[in-house]
């Protein structure tokens, strides 16, 4: 007997509350109810959980924060060294230096080769050049008391949400896709017909 039936039971034919309880022992009573799922079934219990929850980052641990905070405070340090024309845009560009420079030690223990990014184009680098004038635009709307601090987190914010959004919406994307190419390979396969 499933819930289904349970609900047409207690609702249509006899609406008083002890049959409907009476039915719901009924259920009770034929599926096996088990609190805590073990083994394979609780392996797959929490894969579909996480394919419905929304993509995120676990909490970092203090021993995963530790090197975060002190890459933020050498930037901050080389940023106090000498009075920076703009020190939110210096603080995000030596950030972003430092990253660029740990994937390549990254590679080299790796064992690959040295390499280096080719210069971006126009095109590449247009939406780059706009995200950074929007986050500074939100860095000058008030005061702040670490303006470059704000700036750096910003932009790690919109990364990370943008990234969060990439995997929602490819998904719909490669569906329609998908049917496009269905739809065309049908309408390819009728003419033939013809």
């Amino acid at each position: 007997m499933s819930m289904w039936t349970l609900e047409l039971l207690c609702t249509s034919r006899r609406p008083d509350i002890g049959f409907c309880i009476c039915a719901l022992a009924v259920v009770l009573q034929s599926i096996r109810w088990d609190p805590v799922p073990q083994g394979k079934m609780a392996k797959a219990m929490k894969a579909t959980k996480a394919m419905k929850a929304k993509w995120e980052l676990k909490p970092f641990t203090a021993k995963e924060k530790s090197p975060w905070k002190a890459a933020v405070s050498s930037v901050r340090k080389e940023l106090k060294v000498r009075k920076r024309d703009h020190p939110a845009l210096f603080m995000l560009g030596a950030a972003g230096k430092h990253l660029y420079e740990a994937v390549q030690e990254q590679y080299k223990k790796a064992g690959s080769k040295n390499w280096k990014l080719k210069k971006f184009s126009k095109k590449e680098s247009a939406p780059w050049i706009a995200a950074v004038a929007s986050a500074q635009k939100q860095l000058h709307v008030k005061s702040r008391v670490h303006p470059a601090l704000f700036l750096l987190s910003v932009v790690g914010k919109e990364l990370y949400e943008a990234a969060q959004a990439l995997y929602v919406k490819p998904r719909t994307k490669a569906m329609k896709a998908m049917k496009a190419m269905k739809a065309k390979k049908a309408m390819k396969a009728m003419k033939a017909m013809k």
